[in-house]
């Protein structure tokens, strides 16, 4: 399993929670609502598909387990199913035409919370039952707001929102703490050592973004870091004992100057340049990370990888023909990304040391049309089993 901690995922419980990442989609008219697994830590040559039975849509995230057989799947067309192999258990549909966000999470207990863009958090049991919900909007204002990932706990789940409010609901659908902060809460939530990190942004380059660090059990907050003349464009991450975001400053010219940085007990302890814009931060068990994105110059858009060992050093980088716009996928001693290879988009692996492992165009994946993008999820599951990568379908 990888070493940064849980990023809108589930939970087994509050102190230990398995990382979760989100990416793209693969695109299958035809066969929409399946997904195919591979990786247990070997390089990526070929794919086990699952079609699963009785899902209408396309899937918006990845498999979420639950226990060793069953998981829940979230489609496009307003559903949220409960699975065992390739056969529908349970079906809940989100009432008066909600359609959800592309993010799941489940607490201890096997329930499902997910947020819909009428800006409403359901609670789905195992069963496929409501258990309640709750509306995320702020009743005095029209405003649109935008929702965090959820973060599934051992009794509940933490959401965040772009007015700056960071909730944590019991599994009874009562608060047990709510913080409000003057900056609108990111999109990814990260849970270590009984600590929440979420990262504070502004949406604009002339106010400094910030990290927060709060207590799980109280939301009492631990510190507040200052990102100095930045903007978080990805992250946070836990990667070993420092959280990393992506982040960029408006330069004189009007262009943007990207940057990695690293904080630590309540400081920040290094900033490197990037030759890319962050949109992906992944971590290892060794502290060193993996930040994709896209090319800073006019000479070059293209996707780039690069790796940082704990104390900020670029271990190496490696280019691609199209951008990287989801975190890179990491199992066992690979690492997965996707991109283009001499006009094929297709899925590559490379060894922890930045070697070339493996390539599978999408030629090579039966029935999928040549205008898809694929992204790669890193599922760990949420009990004793191998990890996983899975490559999700969309219609």
């Amino acid at each position: 399993m990888v070493a940064f901690a849980a990023c809108g995922g589930g939970a087994i419980n509050d102190q230990s929670l398995p990382a979760n990442m989100s990416g793209g989609a693969v695109a299958d008219a035809r066969r929409d609502n399946n997904y195919a697994r591979f990786g247990n830590g070997t390089p990526a040559e070929k794919l086990r598909w699952t079609f699963v039975r009785g899902v209408h849509g396309g899937l918006l995230v990845p498999p979420l387990y639950l226990d060793r057989f069953r998981y829940a799947l979230l489609t496009d067309r307003g559903e949220l199913a409960i699975a065992e192999g390739d056969t529908t258990l349970h079906r809940f549909t989100f009432p008066n035409g909600e359609h959800p966000y592309p993010a799941i999470a489940a607490d201890s207990a096997g329930t499902l919370y997910a947020v819909t863009t009428h800006g409403t958090l359901h609670a789905v049991g195992p069963d496929g039952a409501e258990r309640w919900s709750k509306n995320l909007r702020q009743s005095d204002t029209n405003a649109i707001l935008g929702y965090s990932q959820p973060l599934g706990m051992t009794d509940g789940v933490i959401i965040g929102t772009s007015a700056g409010t960071l909730t944590r609901f019991g599994s009874d659908g009562n608060p047990r703490w709510s913080v409000q902060f003057g900056a609108g809460i990111s999109p990814q939530i990260c849970h270590v050592n009984g600590a929440i990190v979420v990262a504070l942004s502004h949406n604009d380059y002339s106010i400094s973004d910030s990290l927060a660090t709060l207590d799980a059990g109280t939301g009492a907050r631990r510190s507040v870091v200052a990102l100095a003349g930045v903007r978080v464009l990805s992250g946070p991450a836990v990667v070993g004992t420092a959280t990393l975001v992506g982040a960029a400053r408006r330069a004189d010219d009007g262009t943007r100057q990207p940057f990695l940085l690293a904080v630590a007990d309540g400081k920040e302890v290094w900033r490197r340049p990037l030759a890319l814009l962050p949109r992906g931060i992944s971590g290892d068990e060794f502290g060193n990370s993996y930040i994709t994105g896209t090319g800073t110059t006019a000479e070059f858009t293209g996707g780039v990888l690069a790796s940082f060992d704990a104390k900020g050093t670029q271990r190496w980088e490696k280019f691609f023909e199209s951008e990287l716009g989801a975190a890179a996928a990491v199992s066992g001693g690979y690492l997965y990304v996707v991109s283009r290879r001499e006009g094929r988009m297709g899925l590559f692996t490379y060894t922890h040391t930045g070697e070339f492992a493996a390539f599978v165009p999408v030629a090579n994946l039966l029935g999928v049309s040549s205008r898809i993008s694929i992204s790669p999820i890193a599922e760990p599951l949420l009990v004793a089993v191998d990890t996983c990568v899975v490559l999700r379908g969309v219609n």
